[in-house]
């Protein structure tokens, strides 16, 4: 089968679903669920045991198995340049978490809606640990196991634990602080909502962090003759074109095995962190006139590329990143507003420069056209059909591997207790047997920030992880000496 008649087949399909599928799941589906869940809401205001419902964008996490092994946890680890106190660190999260309702409460489910259920005996001090062990290696295992780590039972689903002796030497840091949720609360955006509240207060960094939200979140500012263009394509082409960018993500390659015997997957999870200097990607996004996105991406899928080759993948087929974007007009507060873009790499291309161009070509796309849209509504409707059924339908199988890019472009370094925020970890839970491959790249104080969260029985140990950071090292300096026209 030929490239280019798969290529036809996955146009003619999506156009057969949507005119065919998509209508009739949406009238006897989708519509019937939404409607049964405006009702329970409805009347959920006669009991007084609940806080209030999830949010539909909450709901997609809300089948997680928190109390036993929850696979959407988010694990954020701050290194401060200085030592910090543990009562000092006690009073700013007593004041953060009250300022919103889901720190107090639990997740529960009525009439088979998702809620907040008002935690009768909460108690703050079960939610703050300190931890005074000062071995660096016996700490970052710790830190490594806090992914998978469940929550406390019928208690708010987050934890900070203060490691006032943590000094690792990479980092030049005195200590360090770790928050853990769980995504129902929050998605990578929210955290920096968190981590602002317990920052010095600095009305300069105020507004230099709403300004970064401000260019983080994505808004059409359209003329009437671009409306009626986009009004026509929400109804002719974006229904057919997200279903084919939806089935591109399912029939991605995944990522082979290491070897002919591959382990269980969702049995253990690993990650590793590498930082590399911001103006090599700039340089190289002023070189080749694409943006420092595109770099990343391009520099992400050579690796992959390299790791494909070296365990006989096919290279025929794409890799697909399930890249994770903003909504449109994301708030930045506590709450989840992403939704996830199939983002094609053709690692068939070994010129560099049209591999580039390609994935900069699918940016420009999504970001000037209605397909936001189409994938935000397709979101929805999946959340909606988690919400219902309580359970994973695999969703988390829509591409080769996951990826959150976050440019946290402050003017200075953020200050927790006098102290600089020197760098930090962002390690976000996997799908069991879905992305195995979880990968954060986030812009800060001079440095990009690259953390692989991964499935053992894909990288089976760290030097796996240390190839693949070194190969997206390559990518970057051969890139740097691309030759232009």
């Amino acid at each position: 089968m030929s490239l280019n008649f798969k290529e036809i087949f996955s146009i003619v399909s999506s156009i057969f679903i949507t005119f065919t599928i998509l209508p009739v799941s949406l009238i006897f589906v989708i519509f019937p669920l939404a409607i049964y869940r405006k009702i329970v809401i409805w009347l959920s205001s006669w009991n007084k045991e609940l806080s209030g419902p999830l949010s539909l964008n909450d709901c997609a996490w809300a089948w997680d198995d928190v109390y036993n092994r929850p696979l959407a946890g988010i694990v954020f680890v701050i290194y401060l340049k200085g030592t910090h106190s543990f009562s000092d660190l006690v009073a700013r999260i007593e004041k953060a978490s009250g300022k919103d309702p889901k720190f107090t409460c639990s997740l529960t489910r009525w009439m088979n809606v998702p809620f907040w259920k008002k935690c009768d005996n909460f108690n703050l001090h079960n939610h703050i640990k300190l931890n005074t062990e000062s071995d660096p290696a016996i700490l970052a295992e710790f830190i490594n196991s806090q992914v998978t780590k469940s929550f406390l039972a019928g208690q708010p689903l987050w934890e900070c634990i203060s490691l006032p002796n943590y000094t690792p030497a990479e980092h030049g840091t005195k200590s360090a602080i770790i928050i853990r949720i769980h995504h129902s609360i929050g998605d990578g955006l929210s955290m920096l909502s968190i981590i602002r509240e317990l920052c010095d207060p600095d009305p300069a960094m105020d507004a230099n962090v709403a300004q970064v939200l401000k260019s983080i979140r994505k808004k059409f500012e359209l003329t009437t003759w671009q409306k009626i263009c986009y009004f026509f394509q929400l109804i002719f082409v974006t229904p057919s074109e997200t279903v084919y960018y939806m089935m591109k993500g399912l029939n991605s390659q995944k990522i082979p095995p290491p070897d002919s015997n591959p382990q269980k997957f969702g049995v253990g999870v690993t990650n590793t962190t590498a930082r590399f200097d911001i103006n090599l990607l700039k340089n190289i996004s002023k070189k080749t006139g694409f943006s420092v996105t595109a770099v990343i991406q391009a520099g992400l899928a050579g690796a992959l590329r390299e790791l494909i080759v070296s365990r006989g993948g096919d290279l025929e087929r794409d890799v697909v990143a399930s890249y994770i974007l903003p909504r449109l007009n994301h708030p930045g507060t506590m709450a989840n507003n992403v939704f996830c873009f199939p983002l094609q790499s053709p690692i068939n291309l070994e010129d560099r420069f049209r591999r580039l161009a390609w994935i900069s070509k699918q940016f420009d796309h999504v970001l000037h056209s209605a397909l936001p849209i189409g994938l935000m509504a397709s979101a929805t409707c999946f959340c909606l059909l988690l919400a219902s059924f309580g359970v994973d339908i695999g969703i988390s199988n829509g591409g080769t591997y996951a990826h959150s890019n976050v440019n946290l472009n402050l003017s200075n370094p953020l200050k927790m207790f006098g102290h600089v925020m020197e760098t930090f970890d962002l390690l976000p839970g996997i799908m069991a047997a879905g992305n195995s491959l979880f990968i954060t790249t986030i812009s800060y104080n001079g440095k990009l920030i690259i953390q692989l969260t991964t499935d053992k029985a894909a990288f089976t140990d760290d030097i796996d992880l240390q190839r693949f950071l070194h190969n997206f090292q390559d990518e970057l300096n051969t890139m740097m000496e691309l030759k232009m026209n």
